[in-house]
């Protein structure tokens, strides 16, 4: 179940807090799936922003609260892309389609099949089309309120390094065994074993914890 934490201190791409013991599944989420190349983004701040200012003003709150709170109990890459519903590379005509009551659609981050599963959450699927064509499938009908993308460094989980750095356009990158992310311009490093991931791994753009 998503357990929506109290409010703390709003910052310009996510929330970064000391108000809660236990790191926000959202947050904990993003760096589980890119660290096993799942809706793999080269900053954390994208993912959080994307959760925040996308999905959730959209009504995909209960059924993105569902599929990170999923990926935190994942015990490997291969149950992290079941929780997303993750399916096999796109074909050439990028189509979505409703199913079972499921949005299954093409994501432009990787080319990879995903679905939400719209119907377990008592919402229902659209498609939506461009140039005739059926090119993105959504769930319908949710709220647009859903639980804050915080980051906690509660535990050691994380620190500030104190490095001015400029949210939305530096990557991530790593700094021996720890991933570093820019959040609300200033670098903050992740300890990627308390999450039970893997030392980080430096990619053409950005960084990740090593997959699981």
């Amino acid at each position: 179940m998503f357990r929506p934490r109290p409010p703390c201190l709003v910052l310009a791409a996510a929330l970064l807090c000391g108000c809660s013991s236990d790191p926000d599944p959202v947050a904990r989420g993003c760096i589980k799936s890119t660290a096993c190349g799942v809706k793999a983004y080269p900053r954390l701040s994208d993912c959080l922003d994307g959760y925040r200012n996308l999905q959730v003003p959209a009504g995909l709150a209960s059924v993105l609260n569902a599929i990170y709170t999923c990926v935190e109990d994942a015990a490997d890459c291969a149950a992290v892309r079941a929780c997303h519903g993750a399916g096999q590379s796109c074909d050439s005509t990028y189509k979505a389609s409703c199913a079972g009551g499921k949005a299954v659609f093409c994501d432009l981050i990787d080319y990879n099949t995903y679905s939400y599963d719209c119907a377990a959450h008592g919402l229902g699927c659209e498609i939506r089309s461009a140039g005739g064509k059926a090119f993105d499938a959504t769930c319908t009908g949710g709220s647009g309120g859903g639980a804050a993308a915080e980051l906690d460094c509660g535990g050691g989980l994380c620190e500030r390094t104190g490095e001015s750095c400029t949210t939305g356009n530096d990557f991530d990158r790593c700094d021996g065994d720890r991933l570093e992310v820019c959040i609300d311009d200033r670098w903050v490093s992740i300890d990627c074993g308390k999450l039970g991931l893997g030392s980080c791994q430096q990619a053409q753009y950005g960084a990740a914890c090593g997959a699981i």
